[in-house]
């Protein structure tokens, strides 16, 4: 067992960090992996690595189907294992940081794995969303096989909630990395009243949309709702009945994120989609004081705790959804304790969480040579 002193004791200016993973490229939809991983990108920069190198895995998948989708995760797969092959190490050590989702990993893992051998680097792979244990139980026999031997093959696999390192925690070397976020304060003192209720993030159904549409006619007038965000395609939204207390406010750059929070007073968050993970917009509208009305689906109810930061939910319920948005409306004893709550909560999930995370996770790996 390695000691504390030895792991101080490693000097992290000696080691090469090559990160992979997706960043935003022309025409794409920025969702939340993309996002996590250039503000992981940020907060490597801002550390002392020998050498610090980003592979973007990102490629246009707009307008490809069957065939034409695989190609270009072939050729993704190709451009990664050829930039760590080409890679000219300038430190000691090199350790490879993969970002994917469940299915890129499946795919691109047994080759980034043995490549990663071959040159006697350190393999960390890092798993985006919080459905993993959903995907790996659906998988056959021999993909099973492959993600035992080559994902959890890993000197060590970073997984975002806490139930997935539950559930994996006998398969390797798991451990808890967390979406994190650095917002603001906010500017304004605690609202006396919640008025204003804002959904931020992709406008799909499984988000519970059609379900916020029907909840907001059943407001008072004077409380209004608003939507902002990308479109999907596979949501049509015209066919919904809109009410005129609701905005559609179109996508936001992420500059735009902290003034739109603020201008609203709690956050929703009723999602039944089955990608979700730890959503950063949870975080962020925490950190910023937005309680958050979120729903019992997988890992939500480990960000927003039920009547200290927010008020939990069933999924698909209009009922639910409608009642909890007037509790905030109407009692504002409990709208003010929920804000202080939620102030508390985000700041749990600040960026220090990561980068302590990280070195810790580095030098063990350079100290025990796992």
């Amino acid at each position: 067992m390695t000691t504390n002193q030895g792991f101080e004791e490693i000097d992290l200016s000696q080691t090469d960090l090559l990160l992979a993973g997706p960043l935003p490229i022309e025409g794409d939809v920025i969702g939340g992996t993309k996002v996590s991983f250039g503000q992981l990108v940020m907060l490597c920069r801002g550390m002392s690595f020998g050498d610090l190198h980003v592979v973007n895995t990102s490629r246009a998948l707009a307008g490809r189907v069957g065939f034409g989708v695989l190609m270009a995760n072939i050729q993704g797969i190709l451009l990664l294992l050829v930039a760590v092959a080409r890679y000219r190490r300038k430190s000691n050590q090199l350790v490879v940081l993969f970002n994917a989702s469940p299915g890129g990993a499946l795919l691109a893992t047994p080759f980034l794995f043995c490549l990663c051998r071959f040159r006697n680097a350190r393999l960390i792979v890092r798993l985006f969303g919080g459905d993993f244990d959903r995907f790996y139980n659906k998988l056959s026999r021999l993909n099973k096989g492959l993600v035992r031997f080559f994902v959890f093959g890993a000197d060590t696999v970073l997984l975002q909630t806490e139930s997935l390192v539950t559930y994996f925690q006998e398969y390797g070397e798991v451990i808890w990395f967390p979406t994190t976020r650095n917002m603001p304060s906010r500017k304004k003192k605690l609202r006396r009243g919640c008025r204003k209720f804002l959904f931020l993030g992709q406008l799909r159904l499984e988000k519970g949309l059609q379900e916020i549409l029907a909840s907001a006619p059943r407001l008072p007038p004077f409380v209004s709702v608003s939507l902002a965000g990308p479109a999907m395609q596979s949501s049509n939204l015209e066919g919904i009945p809109c009410s005129e207390n609701v905005k559609f406010l179109g996508v936001v750059e992420n500059d735009s994120v902290p003034a739109l929070l603020e201008d609203h007073d709690a956050l929703l968050f009723p999602s039944y989609w089955e990608g979700e993970g730890y959503p950063g917009v949870l975080i962020e509208a925490l950190q910023m004081g937005l309680p958050v009305i979120a729903t019992d689906w997988m890992s939500l109810p480990e960000i927003v705790k039920d009547e200290r930061s927010g008020l939990i939910i069933s999924t698909q319920s209009v009922v639910e959804l409608s009642n909890a948005m007037k509790r905030l409306v109407e009692d504002d004893e409990l709208f003010h304790r929920l804000q202080i709550g939620a102030k508390e909560r985000g700041d749990c999930y600040r960026s220090h969480l990561v980068i302590d995370t990280l070195e810790r996770c580095l030098k063990r790996i350079l100290v025990e040579g796992k």
